[in-house]
Parts: C-alpha cells; structure tokens; sequence
C-alpha cells in the first residue's frame, strides 16, 4: 500500500467516524480500526460490499457502512488498510 495515498483516502472516507488515527469513536458507534488484521478488515469491508453485513432495517451504522464500503475501490482499501496499519505502531 501507499501510506500516504492510505492517509489521504482514509482521512477523506473513514476519519470522521473512526477517529483520524483509526483509534475509534464511542459517539459514533465506529469501533477502532488499529490493531487489527488487514485481511479481517478487507474481508468486513467486502461483506458490507456484497450485502452480507448492514442490510438489517435497526442496524443504523451497518447500513452506514454498507453504504461507505460501494465508495471505496480496491486500490484505495489496499492504501487506506495500510495506513491502518501503521497507527498500530
């Protein structure tokens, strides 16, 4: 990935809700992101892609997400979970 292209798209797409460094954010129900796996963040944010996950009528910040996961193309997952990554550090 590229860190800052990572950086920049994360900042843009997933800032507001899971804090600038991926630390989480309680108010928005937006768990934190740093620490975890690449692979089990890309495989969340396909199942929000595909319909598997936010597709129930009470899940509020599922169907956010399935909406924000149709924004994001493969290359731009590939930057931004680098950039998660690297808050882990």
């Amino acid at each position: 990935g590229d860190l800052k292209n990572g950086s920049r798209f994360y900042q843009a797409k997933c800032g507001a809700c899971h804090g600038g460094k991926a630390q989480g954010n309680v108010s928005f129900n937006a768990p934190k992101l740093s620490g975890l796996y690449p692979q089990y963040l890309r495989r969340q944010m396909n199942n929000f892609k595909q319909g598997i996950r936010g597709q129930h009528q009470e899940d509020k910040w599922g169907r956010q997400m399935a909406m924000m996961s149709t924004t994001v193309s493969d290359q731009e997952l590939a930057d931004i979970l680098f950039y998660i990554s690297e808050q882990a550090q």
